[in-house]
C-alpha cells in the first residue's frame, strides 16, 4: 500500500474510480459530506478521506489511523476500532458461517440520523 503523499497515491485502484478519487466523487453527491466514514485500508491519519466527512462528522478506522486530535483539528470526532477475539468467538462464527445462520445488523442510528 502507498503512503499518501508519494507519487502515484491518488492512483491506487482502491482510492480512485472512473470518475476520480472516491472523496471528491463523494462529495459530489453529498455537498455536505457523508455523516460518517469507517476506513479499512489507512494506517496513518493522513490516509483518512476526511475530506468526505462532512463538519461535526464522525470517522472511524479499523488500523489505528483515527488521532482525535487530527480530527478534532478538521472538527470530526472519532475512534479507532479494533477487537482481538479468542478462539471460542473465532469458532463460534466459524460455525455460525458452516451453518449459514451469520447475520450481521449494518443499520446504526448517529446522532439522529440513520446510516446504512
Amino acid at each position: 500500500m502507498m503512503r499518501p503523499g508519494l507519487p502515484g497515491w491518488e492512483q491506487q485502484p482502491w482510492r480512485t474510480t472512473p470518475a476520480g478519487t472516491w472523496p471528491a466523487k463523494s462529495r459530489a453527491r453529498y455537498p455536505d459530506g457523508v455523516d460518517a466514514l469507517i476506513d479499512l485500508v489507512s494506517h496513518a491519519p493522513d490516509g483518512l478521506a476526511m475530506d468526505a466527512v462532512r463538519l461535526g462528522g464522525t470517522a472511524a478506522s479499523t488500523l489505528g489511523a483515527a488521532d482525535e486530535q487530527v480530527l478534532a483539528g478538521r472538527q470530526l470526532t472519532g475512534a479507532n476500532v479494533m477487537a482481538v477475539p479468542g478462539g471460542e468467538v473465532i469458532a463460534g462464527l466459524a460455525r455460525q458461517i458452516g451453518g449459514r445462520t451469520l447475520t450481521a445488523d449494518v443499520e446504526q442510528v448517529l446522532r439522529g440520523r440513520r446510516t446504512y
